[in-house]
């Protein structure tokens, strides 16, 4: 570990010593975004039509290029931070599939926002990311088709995709529909251990996964006139997963065959409207958003007795939006509205066969939420200084209710959540800036994990919900320097939370080898951090980008009887490298590794790997043939403890992989301008993460 670390700080230094070396005058070249970047008080804006760091890679990739966003655990982050929200021409993303698929030359240009603002009801200190897409030809179109393969070392091909994305604009209709359908055979090998002080126990999974999951994204957009718009979008998808874990301990054999059906469809609506000439604006939205798993399992025993248990699970939300934004002149603006969010939970399980040995939910339940909300926030500027302040009201109103007769359980949390950020640009030309921002958060109602569901990961290991759960709520201070125009970006953070959620570890009552998770709560949760990023271009090809992060958790809280007193150090780097050259040919390699820190009971060992791919551009640049590939990967090793006991979890199979890309690119017309409806609501799990 020792000398990949140093690997990765050698290539830092040697980079920024070489910068170092070249004249102020190629300061705008080096830099990843330089003059196409507008800083914002609460973030920036960077216009991407034609630059290279788009040319040959899918929007994912282009992203990760961009200050102060970094991809990590599958999941974008801002200053470290996981980013709350995604906006696709204002459609709200549900997951990362479309930036998986979707050409990054298709995006006009980005913005970031590094807090939620007031009018957003986002549970996280992370802000969102909104992509704009270059506008479709009027009476006419654009977009691309293709399709990719993936084959993982002892698995053969495991996943196939084939996706299309076209937007278009035909008179005064404007029309965006991305579509994309996956195939996925996956096997996974664990390792598990438990060790007590009289006896150590080992294990061996393997889970075996098949998974296909088409899905459709439709927005229509009516322009009544230059002021005043309708748009509706629909979007519906559905997943069929079949996983079969099959479990050896002490010459028994014991399986957990689960097959799961998945559907979610969702509809919104909004109006949009400029009511007069100085650019008053009122927007309404109306967004539903169904969400409903069906799950049939099957339990198999060395003794060869089996135990059906079927369930269905379905999550219903409604949501209600309305605000207007007030220009008061030409450095100031006012933001305000009101919205409600409505969710409604039926766990209804089925066939339920009581077993001995694996425990499960034979109890329907109901659960309710509310979640109003009224905010303002005002934006401006006094001369070189920028802000934005805003106040929102939140209340989280839930219910949930055990059919069989059992006391219901309600829980209400309000919270007054300031937001202020302020911005100065300095330096000549502007080139640098400090930024500081504060912002008190009311988390999102964890319904998901207030269910009374039981969760098999396999024969030994499961998860059950707690209706007492409580929201999180966080005081959250971030500061920032940004150096020349991006060139080096600094920041420091602090947050402190109440009812911060963790996953404690519990043994069963009834098999002392199988063990459990279930979320609780727990006050004085507290983290300070440090992040650097360096964008730098060592040559006229090759874009470099390297992020480093430290934190420190001091620990002073009782979680069940355990007291944990230490303070933990996490850290992480990464590494972006981005090559283009001349004749369509593309090329991409990074590379990120975590070492081992500890939280509260939980040790999660050293992990690293690096992936890259290459491109090349034929057919007068309308076909794209590339290549990805990882070829170096060490995968998490988890300890979790409970009452002197250490659970080990060790996933052994690596990730080198090799897979093909292909993809056709549709354009022409003129440039024009479009509007998207927004979605706002998407479906969320609390899980416990390993």
């Amino acid at each position: 570990m020792s000398r990949i670390l140093i690997v990765f700080l050698s290539i830092c230094f040697f980079t920024a010593t070489s910068y170092s070396q070249k004249n102020s005058e190629q300061l705008s070249e080096v830099t990843v975004i330089a003059s196409r970047t507008i800083q914002k008080a609460d973030g920036y804006v960077v216009n991407l039509r034609g630059s290279d760091i788009t040319k040959g890679k899918p929007a994912i990739d282009a992203l990760q290029l961009l200050p102060s966003i970094s991809y990590e655990s599958k999941s974008l982050k801002i200053n470290g931070l996981g980013v709350s929200e995604i906006y696709l021409d204002g459609l709200k993303l549900n997951d990362y599939s479309e930036l998986d698929n979707i050409p990054a030359d298709m995006i006009d240009k980005v913005e970031v926002r590094y807090f939620s603002g007031a009018n957003q009801n986002t549970s996280q200190a992370g802000g969102s990311i909104w992509i704009t897409l270059r506008r479709p030809p009027e009476g006419g179109f654009t977009g691309s088709l293709g399709g990719n393969a993936k084959a993982i070392r002892r698995n053969g091909v495991s996943h196939e995709s084939l996706y299309g994305v076209i937007n278009g604009r035909y008179g005064k209709v404007s029309f965006y529909d991305y579509t994309s359908a996956s195939w996925m055979q996956y096997k996974e090998w664990q390792t598990q251990t438990i060790s007590s002080p009289s006896e150590t126990t080992h294990m061996n999974t393997m889970v075996n996964t098949h998974n296909g999951a088409p899905s459709n994204r439709l927005s229509l957009t009516y322009d009544f006139n230059k002021r005043t718009y309708l748009a509706a979008s629909y979007y519906v998808a559905s997943q069929s997963r079949r996983q079969n874990s099959l479990t050896k301990a002490e010459g028994t054999n014991e399986t957990v065959d689960q097959r799961n059906s998945v559907t979610a469809n969702g509809g919104t609506l909004k109006l949009n409207s400029q009511l007069n000439e100085k650019g008053l604006t009122l927007t309404v939205i109306g967004d539903y958003l169904s969400y409903i798993n069906r799950s049939n399992q099957l339990f198999h025993t060395s003794s060869s007795e089996s135990s059906p248990f079927h369930y269905k699970n379905s999550t219903e939300m409604w949501e209600a939006y309305a605000y207007v934004d007030v220009p008061i002149n030409q450095t100031m603006a006012f933001n305000g509205g009101v919205s409600a969010k409505i969710i409604s939970i039926h766990y209804r399980p089925d066939k339920y066969l009581n077993s001995d040995r694996f425990d499960s939910s034979g109890i329907s339940t109901n659960t309710s939420g509310l979640t109003p909300m009224a905010f303002a926030s005002l934006r401006g500027a006094f001369g070189q200084l920028r802000y934005s302040a805003g106040l929102n009201w939140m209340l989280n109103k839930i219910e949930y209710e055990p059919l069989d007769g059992s006391e219901r359980t309600k829980n209400t949390q309000w919270a007054i959540n300031p937001t202020v950020q302020v911005m100065y640009p300095f330096g000549a030309g502007n080139k640098h800036s400090f930024s500081i921002s504060y912002k008190h958060i009311l988390d999102k109602i964890p319904y998901s994990a207030i269910s009374s569901l039981v969760r098999w990961e396999d024969a030994y290991n499961y998860s059950v919900g707690n209706p007492d759960l409580k929201a999180t709520t966080e005081h959250f201070v971030m500061a920032g320097v940004n150096l020349f125009n991006n060139l080096l970006n600094l920041n420091a953070s602090y947050f402190y939370d109440n009812n911060a959620i963790t996953w404690e570890t519990f043994a069963d009552a009834n098999n002392e080898n199988v063990f459990y998770t279930k979320p609780v709560n727990y006050d004085g949760e507290q983290s300070w951090a440090l992040r650097a990023e360096l964008n730098v271009k060592p040559l006229k090809p090759w874009r470099l980008k390297f992020i480093t992060r430290f934190s420190l958790n001091p620990e002073d809280v009782t979680i069940g009887n355990v007291h944990y007193d230490k303070t933990r150090f996490r850290h992480i780097y990464i590494l972006n490298n981005s090559f283009s050259f001349k004749n369509g040919w593309n090329a991409m390699i990074n590379a990120d590794i975590e070492p081992t820190f500890h939280s509260l009971d939980r040790t999660y060992h050293t992990v690293y790997k690096v992936q890259g791919n290459i491109s090349k551009l034929l057919l007068n640049n309308n076909l794209e043939v590339g290549v990805n590939f990882t070829p170096v990967s060490k995968r998490r090793k988890l300890d979790r403890r409970t009452n002197g006991t250490t659970v080990t979890l060790h996933y052994t199979n690596p990730e080198y992989a090799v897979g093909l890309n292909l993809r056709w690119f549709f354009r022409g017309g003129k440039q024009v301008k479009t509007n998207i409806a927004v979605g706002t609501q998407d479906y969320e799990e609390t899980v416990d993460t390993k």
